[in-house]
């Protein structure tokens, strides 16, 4: 979090997701007005969870949700390789996706979802599209 970020903290179960939003008074009030906007999930993983990676992601998907109209209600991560797909936070998304508690998930690239094309596009097509919840990726 730099000097110019406002923290928010959400929780959601047991777990706890902190977001760091700029310190801009309008869009901060945007952010917390969720009547107007769509929920949104956010999924962060990091290989090896070096360089604050996971909190860069955060970060990023953030300012992300703000520029869009978005209200993220959750956030999930996990640090692990993506050939593993039985990861808690990948499992707490989905979850979220299977409840209808959001309707879009916010990912920095498809490869965190992960690194094997045949079973991510699995989990894309049958379980978050199937629920009619869309994937959008900040970094493409």
């Amino acid at each position: 979090m730099t000097d110019n970020s406002v923290a928010v903290y959400i929780r959601f179960g047991s777990e706890t997701a902190g977001f760091c939003l700029p310190d801009d008074r309008e869009a901060f009030k945007a952010y917390m007005n969720s009547d107007k906007k769509t929920k949104a999930w956010v999924y962060c993983r990091s290989a090896t969870g070096e360089d604050n990676a996971l909190q860069k992601q955060r970060y990023a998907a953030a300012r992300y949700a703000v520029a869009h109209n978005l209200t993220p209600i959750g956030v999930s991560s996990d640090v692990g390789n993506g050939i593993q797909y039985d990861r808690p936070g990948l499992t707490t998304m989905l979850s979220a996706v299977k409840g209808g508690l959001v309707s879009v998930v916010i990912i920095k690239d498809i490869s965190r979802i992960g690194r094997n094309t045949i079973k991510t596009l699995d989990i894309l097509e049958n379980e978050i599209e199937a629920y009619g919840v869309k994937l959008l990726c900040y970094s493409e």
